[in-house]
């Protein structure tokens, strides 16, 4: 479709992404199941054997996590060339006075401080919504914003949309390392030894093409992944009455918060057990969650509101929007996953013709993936960053992160988002290099 695509083929990016892996610790640049069978024979793990049909395993990687602020923060106070500014935020771009380059970036805190950054080169690097929020409130030489002369920053907004659907039971022979996508999360989050790679179920790409749907993937949450999460909440809702008691609140909610958080302690604390160790509870139900990528549209998009921020800012709108052509990706991939699976021994109590319409859009949830806003296209007038990740019209300003994505991919931006910004600082330092001769 005209409104999908990149300006370039994924070729361009393969030299960066193994720069990328590297930078989030990951392994290998491989992603081929039989490569990764063989690296883990030790471990003997058990990959299901898919015979050549509509369904495919698809390996995941998983970093220990990587957190940039702490792997990266000596680095950057070491640096000679680099000064680190934490808690300035930066509210609007200032242009030269004919607007085809941006001279200072204003910077406001919230204790009241202001200042301004001057640089030859900008990269503005502030997620998904907010990159589209600077440059929208950036109005001080276009009123509709920089970058925005054809009205496209904001637009196109996308997410993975995430459904949880039908329960199902594991086979004995299905190895749980490897297909519970739960604990591999949660060992990665405990820092508890785990494979370095998870598994999910996924159409091929000659099913996509036959079905006529995007990407998509399915992967099997335990049950009891719940009660972890509801812990989670109801700690964090314990922790902000106790905030709002000392501030002279009513004792009654720091109750109900602790009593909450009491009912939920222990079925967490057999939840932790299971996924520390690995317990086979293989008989354990599952849930089957189904990501997908989202058709892009205009129409989905940030616009910004009357109504300010603390540091005097607009504040943003969002309209998410999703479309028949994602309803039916979600349908058909659900459908093909759950007939392989009654295949492989999978216990489904729903026959693969069961109504899913009921999981849509009612249980749709968003991944916290937000793409799209200042999207790529080699012409001006259908994007917003040109190949390099410049904006159109802007000489000295470049959109680094998801934002300028303008298809979403399969699920998990954060390999791609990494490699990109590589790539761009090749292209800015081929740039100063340049303006120096």
């Amino acid at each position: 479709m005209d409104e999908s695509g990149w300006p370039f083929s994924r070729d361009e990016l393969t030299s960066y992404y193994g720069a990328a892996q590297s930078r989030l610790q990951l392994g290998p640049f491989d992603y081929d199941t039989a490569s990764w069978e063989k690296r883990l024979a030790r471990s003997k793990a058990s990959f299901l054997e898919l015979p050549i049909g509509p369904i495919e395993n698809v390996v995941n990687q998983l970093s220990p996590p990587a957190r940039f602020g702490l792997l990266y923060r000596s680095t950057l106070a070491s640096a000679s060339n680099i000064r680190v500014f934490l808690h300035a935020n930066a509210i609007e771009l200032e242009p030269t006075p004919n607007g085809k380059s941006v001279q200072k970036v204003h910077v406001a805190t919230l204790n009241g401080n202001r200042f301004s950054v001057e640089a030859r080169i900008i990269v503005i690097a502030a997620g998904g919504i907010e990159n589209a929020r600077l440059l929208l409130a950036s109005r001080r030489v276009h009123r509709t914003g920089l970058g925005n002369e054809n009205g496209l920053v904001g637009r196109y907004f996308m997410d993975h949309p995430r459904v949880r659907s039908l329960p199902v039971r594991l086979p004995a022979r299905c190895d749980r390392r490897l297909y519970d996508h739960s604990l591999a999360l949660v060992r990665q989050r405990l820092k508890v030894s785990h494979l370095p790679i998870a598994l999910h179920f996924a159409p091929t790409e000659q099913t996509q093409r036959e079905l006529k749907v995007g990407n998509s993937r399915t992967y099997l949450v335990a049950s009891s992944f719940e009660r972890l999460s509801e812990a989670r909440m109801s700690i964090e809702q314990l922790l902000s009455s106790i905030r709002r008691s000392t501030r002279g609140s009513n004792s009654a909610d720091l109750f109900r918060s602790a009593t909450r958080m009491a009912r939920a302690s222990s079925p967490a604390a057999l939840a932790i057990t299971e996924f520390l160790f690995n317990l086979q509870f293989r008989r354990s139900q599952y849930y089957l969650e189904t990501v997908i990528e989202p058709v892009p549209q205009s129409a989905s998009r940030i616009t910004l509101i009357p109504e300010k921020d603390r540091l005097g800012m607009n504040k943003v709108q969002l309209d998410w929007r999703l479309s028949d052509a994602d309803k039916h990706n979600f349908l058909t991939s659900v459908r093909a996953v759950l007939a392989e699976m009654q295949g492989q021994g999978f216990e489904v109590p729903a026959e693969p013709e069961t109504d899913l319409t009921e999981f849509w859009p009612s249980q749709v949830q968003w991944c916290w993936h937000h793409m799209g806003t200042t999207r790529m296209h080699a012409d001006h007038a259908k994007g917003v960053v040109d190949a390099d990740c410049r904006i159109h019209g802007l000489a000295n300003v470049f959109v680094a992160g998801s934002s300028v994505f303008p298809t979403a991919g399969s699920d998990t931006p954060t390999l791609t988002i990494v490699a990109l910004a590589i790539r761009m600082s090749r292209r800015i330092e081929r740039d100063l290099a340049g303006s120096e001769r």
